[in-house]
């Protein structure tokens, strides 16, 4: 019987979704996990990553080390992740057309080199640390106690050091940005970049400021001293004290290999920025001051409109992005918000016949991928009628398209990737119809593409070559949607413009020449192309400017221009100073096809196995959770490891609970094969040394059915959780509690509603109890203030008494009901800017917010627990590791509904979950007086 019990298992486990859909490719190097039908891209990631692992480790002074890579499909959302500590890095199998991340020849060489580099620094350790990291696992690794702008700069390095053509430090923005800085005098000083708070280019700080760094040494002492910088920090075990003190862990070792502390060649890199940047000419007169991101302005009828997105920082240790479509009068300078949206933009915006054209990023299921749950990203095109007023967007269709292009005829042209090989399909869509079909499939990746009557452009790029201008040309071209039907494929052409191996994109036609914006000489700025003599122009004065609209009216060129705060826009007259396109392709630096192929022989293909042999413990990591409440601790130890495909998680612990006086031991096992449903098992034992007293075994289903990032209805989860309770002490209990949990979200708000039954079963006493926990979560951000408010109900359907889980400050004691409920406020308004702190010790200081709040609980029989207040609050962050560690330290005063003045002083963690989240205190669960 237990034989057939086996096989069955085995046949259901064998027969699940991840185990057919993922394959592997193997060297001796690297593991690629990869899902079916994408075996072309797992063996290019295999050959690019072969090729480069000894240049990528040897920044970092680290030997190739073993690693598994994950090929994940997130939709066109591009990026990739290093997890240390479970021996895996994950790509995103969609390159990058725009921003910083699109300049690159080959997307796995430049994101494989830069996540391989993370993982030799953050793996690397020698003497004593190599002891602990092969004890504790690779987040022992001291490169993992280094700030972000040190792990992010190195890599960013790594990536641009390969080709001219490639990397973020060759692209334009971060060496111009940081040049416009160091001409107004705001570079940031050490303490600001290590960390990073809500400052223009947000996120992107710790690669622009770590990278430009990072270059400054390589290019003052060379890459061999800079490798031996990374191995003696790995090596001292010093190291660890590092966030701390700096001065004993990364100084110590800069003044070793360098003969200078952090901060003093951090103070040198500033002057040279400065010394370079004499000469860098800025944009002047900007016309709007908005500063962080603008995009894809376009001009109609004497106004410009244009895309928006910046983050307000309303409450401590919190950001809301805000997206807007806006117009600006150039003449008045009178802006007027069109649109409000909750969802990023995505690709180009078009005016065509009084419509606004534009995407909107959107989330939809069925990806290949375990990171977010089969969800993946896509986006949303839209029109809205200009000429009878604002009106309302019209939803066309959704796709996930790089680019698009309204025909005379009001068709649609989109590029968008094709599934088989690298390359675009371009397909043609009639919105009144409701029709699609493919036009063309080409061996070039569009980006971006513009058409008139008399022309047709595209940028795009072959791969290991950059993105380039193509004419398209089309038999019978007319600039309409009929002039495409019956057209042979085999009949179009694609002409290359210029043959150079940096960057042409974002493209605007008008008036017989065509703008875009190109890096030659490592400098990103405006050109114009002249159809008819093909000669090419340099647009405007600026050395950093993208994002071309011409104004045909007033014979002007708009642009997003950069500054201090970040971008904005600009408008100059055209310079039309002809230029001779540089063509440096002898020293793009691709490899050959045939260097880049491995032998048969050294690849091995695999399955799912290969997944299940990864599970094996990760880290061992000591534990100590202290109880204030009840006076009592916890200490021992866990181990915990993650499959490579991140489908199966596991912690178990032991440890000694000083309350109960015994050992306890907890297990969590986490699996999600059949994303996005995900099933926790969860296991709880405690005793003496003879016999066990308390087992809690339980089972949690949750399945996520629906995810948007537009406005409205945001998301819908089902879920439940079961529990048997043997207790030798209050006697045995099944428990099982489903809920429903619904989130909205606004353009700069967000609500999440959920409802939950709790249900218990004494087995002892035979007798049930219903518990309905409803609850309601919501906050919105106006005027750069956050209002908050969390509301909840706790009724039990067969009239039994509770203990109400609310207590608001001032009260010793909570209420008890057979029912009750909960209601908190709160109003965070931002008072003052620091900014500002130490590199010896780490410490930081970020806003002070004042924050009033009110709370109130209630019972059936109107019994009342009620305070009110306000507080400040100081953001602090400590710790030179990653951004800091974060710190809430508030002071207040407030009053109980009774009079009772209330001094509230503390000292909060935000997001902390108190380490390993499921230890608690007192782990029998409450039980009611059933039958009351």
């Amino acid at each position: 019987m237990l034989r057939r019990a086996i096989v069955l298992f085995l046949c259901l486990f064998c027969s699940l979704p991840a185990f057919s859909m993922w394959k592997t490719l193997k060297t001796e190097a690297f593991t690629v996990f990869y899902p079916l039908g994408r075996e072309r891209e797992a063996r290019e990631i295999l050959e690019v990553l072969e090729y480069y692992r000894a240049y990528a480790g040897e920044l970092v002074g680290a030997p190739p080390r073993r690693v598994a890579i994950v090929l994940e499909d997130i939709g066109t959302e591009s990026n990739g992740l290093t997890d240390v500590a479970n021996r895996r890095i994950l790509l995103f199998r969609y390159p990058p057309s725009t921003g910083e991340l699109g300049y690159h020849q080959n997307w796995w060489r430049l994101v494989g080199i830069h996540e391989y580099t993370h993982w030799g620094h953050l793996s690397g350790a020698e003497g004593l640390p190599a002891v602990l990291t092969a004890l504790f696992g690779k987040n022992m690794a001291p490169g993992n106690y280094t700030p972000g702008w040190l792990k992010e700069g190195v890599c960013v390095v790594a990536e641009s050091g390969i080709s001219p053509f490639e990397g973020r430090l060759n692209e334009g923005l971060f060496g111009s940005y940081a040049t416009i800085l160091a001409q107004t005098g705001s570079l940031p000083t050490i303490v600001q970049a290590t960390y990073n708070m809500n400052v223009f280019p947000g996120g992107t700080g710790p690669y622009l400021f770590g990278g430009q760094f990072l270059e400054f040494l390589v290019h003052k002492y060379g890459r061999q001293p800079v490798s031996r910088f990374f191995v003696h920090y790995g090596a001292s075990i010093l190291s660890y004290l590092s966030p701390a003190l700096p001065a004993v862990g990364l100084d110590r070792s800069a003044r070793k290999v360098f003969g200078e502390s952090i901060r003093s060649l951090w103070l040198e890199w500033q002057l040279e920025v400065m010394k370079k940047g004499v000469s860098f000419k800025r944009p002047e007169g900007a016309l709007t001051e908005h500063g962080w991101w603008l995009n894809s302005p376009v001009v109609w009828k004497g106004g410009v409109y244009y895309q928006h997105s910046f983050p307000v920082k309303p409450a401590p240790f919190s950001t809301t992005w805000h997206h807007q479509l806006l117009r600006l009068d150039p003449e008045s300078g009178r802006q007027r918000i069109m649109m409000r949206s909750a969802a990023p933009f995505s690709g180009p915006m078009r005016i065509r016949f009084d419509k606004l054209y534009y995407g909107l990023l959107e989330i939809e299921g069925g990806y290949d991928n375990h990171f977010f749950d089969r969800f993946g990203f896509t986006t949303v095109l839209y029109s809205r009628d200009l000429g009878s007023g604002p009106g309302s967007a019209r939803r066309l269709f959704k796709e996930s398209f790089r680019t698009f292009e309204v025909l005379a005829d009001g068709s649609i042209l989109t590029a968008r990737d094709r599934e088989d090989t690298f390359g675009s399909e371009i397909w043609l869509h009639d919105p009144e119809r409701g029709t699609s079909s493919p036009l063309l499939a080409t061996d070039v990746l569009v980006s971006d593409m513009v058409a008139d009557s008399r022309a047709f452009f595209v940028a795009a790029r072959a791969d290991w070559h950059n993105t380039q201008i193509f004419r398209i040309l089309i038999p019978g071209w007319s600039g309409e949607g009929r002039s495409l039907s019956g057209v042979n494929p085999a009949d179009i052409r694609l002409e290359k413009l210029h043959d150079t191996p940096y960057q042409e994109s974002e493209l605007c036609l008008a008036e017989g020449r065509l703008f875009y914006s190109a890096t030659y000489g490592a400098r990103r700025t405006l050109y114009e192309y002249e159809i008819d003599t093909g000669v090419v122009n340099r647009s405007v004065a600026s050395d950093f400017a993208r994002s071309p609209a011409w104004d045909e009216e007033n014979r002007a060129l708009y642009f997003v221009g950069l500054n201090a705060r970040g971008e904005d826009l600009y408008r100059e007259k055209s310079l039309a100073r002809e230029i001779t396109v540089p063509n440096d392709s002898a020293i793009q630096g691709a490899p050959s096809s045939v260097e880049l192929s491995l032998p048969d022989d050294a690849v091995r293909s695999g399955g799912y196995g290969d997944n299940l042999a990864t599970l094996l413990p990760r880290s061992l990591f000591p534990l100590f959770n202290l109880d204030p409440y009840l006076s009592s601790y916890q200490a021992g130890a866990g181990i915990a490891g993650t499959s490579a495909l991140g489908d199966i998680r596991y912690v178990l612990v032991g440890y000694y609970d000083s309350y109960y006086q015994q050992p306890q031991i907890e297990a969590d096992l986490q699996i999600n094969v059949l994303s996005p449903l995900t099933a926790t098992f969860d296991l709880a034992a405690s005793g003496d040394t003879v016999s066990v007293e308390f087992i809690e075994l339980s089972l949690t289903l949750d399945w996520l059915l629906y995810r948007s990032l537009g406005k409205g209805l945001s998301s819908i989860s089902l879920g439940t959780t079961g529990t048997l309770v043997w207790d030798w002490l209050d006697g045995d209990s099944r428990i099982l509690i489903p809920y429903t949990l619904v989130g909205f979200r606004g353009a700069a708000s967000a609500l999440y509603f959920q409802v939950g039954v709790y249900c218990l079963h004494d087995v002892d006493e035979s007798d049930f109890g219903y518990l309905l926990l409803p609850g309601i979560y919501s906050s919105v951000v106006f005027l750069g203030v956050q209002l908050s408010l969390q509301a909840s109900l706790m009724y039990d359907l067969t009239d039994n008494t509770w203990s109400l889980p609310w207590v608001p400050p001032g009260y010793p004691d909570e209420l008890s009901g057979s029912w009750g409920g909960f209601v908190s406020s709160t109003l965070s308004i931002p008072l003052l800017r620091l900014r500002g702190g130490l590199w010896n010790p780490g410490l930081y200081f970020g806003d002070i917010f004042l924050v009033p709040f009110v709370s109130l609980t209630f019972n059936q029989d109107r019994d009342l627990q009620g305070s009110y207040g306000g507080t400040l609050r100081l953001e602090m962050k400590t710790g030179a590791r990653d951004e800091g560690f974060p710190l809430d330290l508030y002071a207040g005063l407030g009053m109980t509904l009774e009079g009772r003045p209330l001094v509230l002083l503390g000292l909060e963690i935000p997001g902390n979950s108190g380490g390993y989240a499921r230890i608690h205190s007192n782990r029998r669960f409450p039980k009611p007086a059933l039958g009351q």
